[in-house]
């Protein structure tokens, strides 16, 4: 259950984001609360992005949590989640958890401060990054 902890964070910022509504096709970025929207179906450049290998596929949504000091970025139609997992480790990353199962997978990489938690589900392409500049342990 341990391993899996991480997961309950980002499926409830996940429900607060929807319920806040940031997620309004065609409008400009934007701040709810403490979470800045991204630009819609761009890889952003930010201090959280910096030095992470953009994977293959569509940006759908992201923001920033201003408070809490993260970077989420869910993408779509990513044709090897797993290859993007060698794709970490080559840049340098390690794997501090994972879990992998029929449905869902959800590993979490670090490489100094820098964590990765990446999660993708069923053989659609979805996949979530939710990335941190404090090592998470």
């Amino acid at each position: 259950m341990k391993k899996r902890a991480w997961i309950i964070p980002i499926i409830l910022v996940l429900t607060a984001a929807v319920a806040a509504g940031i997620w309004q096709s065609g409008q400009p970025p934007k701040a709810i609360g403490t979470l800045m929207q991204l630009k819609e179906g761009v890889w952003p450049d930010n201090d959280y992005t910096k030095g992470i290998p953009r994977p293959e596929g569509e940006v759908v949504r992201g923001w920033i949590d201003l408070e809490k000091g993260y970077c989420y970025i869910q993408m779509t139609s990513v044709p090897d989640p797993e290859g993007y997992l060698e794709l970490l480790t080559q840049e340098g990353f390690e794997q501090a958890e994972g879990a992998s199962e029929e449905v869902s997978s959800g590993y979490l990489m670090t490489k100094g401060e820098k964590s990765v938690s990446i999660s993708w589900s069923g053989d659609q392409g979805d996949m979530g990054l939710y990335i941190s500049n404090q090592a998470v342990r």
